[in-house]
């Protein structure tokens, strides 16, 4: 019987131990999540805060910030490497002149620095509370890498860092055409064409075209005219034209909107200024979320944001110039005229024409740009809007981004304000667009392409 209790004792001396080895080993094992990461995330969900607060931050003017935003932290990590050649090589007019044979630098509070400068100087109504929180943010890494690097390397850190943001800020103000855009959206001397079919203002929420000129505005990678999406069919009232069918569909699924339906619907919009950031920063916070819980690795996360940013731009004005192109009224107008003269949308029309969709084209590209990076198979809940009461928010699982963009996609068609055609034409505009960026790789030593000097650097 003793020998059975030592027996039993030794046993259980082993599993301790071996327990508590493996929970030591775990606990040593499993990666960090790097502070640089939470600093470049901290500064990104200021970003969403901002454009969720202020009016007249549209879907593509919000692209467009995350475009050049993206180049802040992508340029500290390339001056840190070696690889401003690169850079410029992809992107002559970016005037890094300034920024090269720096020492003693980190990029954390160079990062922090630029990110504040850059906020400042590209939006310029930033309300007091916002505004208070990007110096709390900026004081609080400030002080402590006083602490832990010291003054000389943190001050030559911010030094980089401001010349970065004000080199990337002086090439966006070159675009005329997209530079402030946020403070004047609307074109009320657009004079929309006219026919069977064209878009116009809504009769119930009349309001000017939005950026009927944003097809203008500079690109970073694409030529806009080189993406533009696939010609319609001759339009038709036909019942068996394709605008019938599917303006029925819309019709039918409404009739009422199932849960699942009214769910997918309000958890995609994104639409409602000073409730939710727009759809183009929808995607800025799901990548926010996955390099968080997936412990990215910086360079992985910076290449990510980055490639993004400019991808979601680009595809934004591709999508904006064949909307214009083309001029298709919404759905609903459709309907009213020729299903049921008192169908409503889930969701007011936006005021620009349908196709192809925006939504659908900003998740194309962004689903096309992540799975290059990350790959297409994950275990994702995305969390955006969860624990709003004003709609439902609630978080969904996804496996793989494609499905995430699918998904998105379809919830413009019992929202009500877009055709099956409009959709899908959108995703496959998207992912046009994500492949073109996918193909830019900073791997191996360029020759920068010549270039006339840019403006000056500011002081700031």
């Amino acid at each position: 019987m003793k020998r059975y209790r030592k027996t039993v004792l030794l046993a259980l001396l082993l599993l301790t131990i071996s327990t508590a080895g493996y929970v030591f080993w775990q606990k040593h094992s499993t990666p960090k999540t790097d502070e640089d990461i939470v600093l470049i995330n901290e500064w990104y969900q200021l970003a969403l805060e901002i454009e969720t607060d202020i009016e007249g931050i549209a879907v593509p003017v919000a692209g467009r910030f995350y475009g050049y935003f993206g180049f802040i932290p992508m340029t500290i990590e390339a001056s840190e490497k070696g690889q401003l050649d690169q850079l410029s090589y992809y992107f002559p007019n970016l005037d890094l002149s300034k920024i090269r044979n720096r020492k003693n630098t980190r990029f954390g509070p160079a990062f922090n620095k630029a990110a504040k400068v850059f906020l400042s100087r590209y939006y310029i109504n930033i309300p007091y509370h916002l505004n208070k929180k990007a110096e709390d943010i900026e004081n609080k890494w400030n002080q402590r890498w006083m602490k832990e690097l010291g003054p000389e390397i943190t001050e030559h850190s911010k030094n980089l860092g401001r010349d970065i943001a004000n080199a990337v800020y002086a090439w966006s103000e070159e675009d005329e055409q997209g530079h402030q855009a946020y403070l004047h959206n609307f074109d009320k001397d657009y004079d929309p064409p006219k026919g069977p079919g064209l878009w116009k203002e809504d009769d119930e929420h009349p309001m000017p075209a939005l950026l009927p000129h944003w097809g203008k505005v500079r690109t970073f990678v694409i030529n806009a005219d080189e993406f533009i999406a696939t010609p319609l069919p001759p339009y038709s009232t036909d019942h068996n034209s394709i605008y019938y069918i599917q303006a029925l569909e819309l019709f039918t699924i409404s009739a009422p909107l199932s849960y699942e339906n009214k769910w997918i619907s309000e958890y995609w919009s994104d639409d409602v200024r000073g409730l939710t950031f727009t759809p183009s920063g929808r995607w800025i916070s799901i990548l926010n979320q996955f390099v968080l819980e997936n412990k990215v690795p910086r360079s992985r996360a910076i290449e990510a944001y980055f490639k993004l940013g400019i991808g979601i731009s680009d595809a934004l004005v591709a999508c904006w110039n064949s909307k214009y192109i083309y001029n298709l009224e919404r759905p609903q107008d459709f309907i009213r005229k020729n299903i049921h003269e008192d169908w409503r949308s889930f969701h007011h029309s936006p005021n620009f024409p349908s196709y192809p969709s925006g939504h659908s084209t900003i998740g194309g590209v962004s689903s096309t740009i992540l799975a290059n990076i990350f790959g297409d198979t994950i275990d994702f809940t995305d969390k955006s809007h969860e624990g709003r009461i004003e709609f439902q928010g609630k978080a969904r699982h996804f496996t793989s981004f494609k499905e995430m963009a699918e998904e998105n996609a379809y919830s413009r068609i019992p929202l009500g304000v877009h055709y099956r055609i409009d959709c899908q034409e959108g995703l496959r505009l998207g992912e046009s667009v994500g492949k073109r960026i996918n193909q830019i790789k900073f791997t191996v030593p360029v020759t920068p392409k010549k270039v006339e000097p840019g403006k000056p650097i500011s002081a700031i």
